[in-house]
């Protein structure tokens, strides 16, 4: 399932969290975590994407909107 990396980075930078600290506290090395990105997010686990709604502090259907992205980019 894609997610909308669009969206994921628009609130990174909105709350001004970089890709490292995503990454670390999501439990991934920087690099793995920019591969699953430029995935479109089909490799991260369903726990990866719980954590990052944790710390993006995400409203619940703005993670559905993030993580379960309909869109073909």
């Amino acid at each position: 399932m894609k997610a909308d990396m669009d969206k994921l980075r628009g609130k990174m930078r909105e709350k001004r969290i970089t890709q490292e600290e995503l990454s670390l506290f999501i439990g991934l090395n920087p690099s793995s975590f920019w591969r699953k990105l430029k995935s479109d997010g089909l490799n991260f686990s369903i726990g990866q994407m719980h954590k990052m709604a944790e710390r993006l502090d995400l409203a619940p259907q703005e993670a559905i909107d993030i993580f379960l992205s309909q869109n073909s980019h």
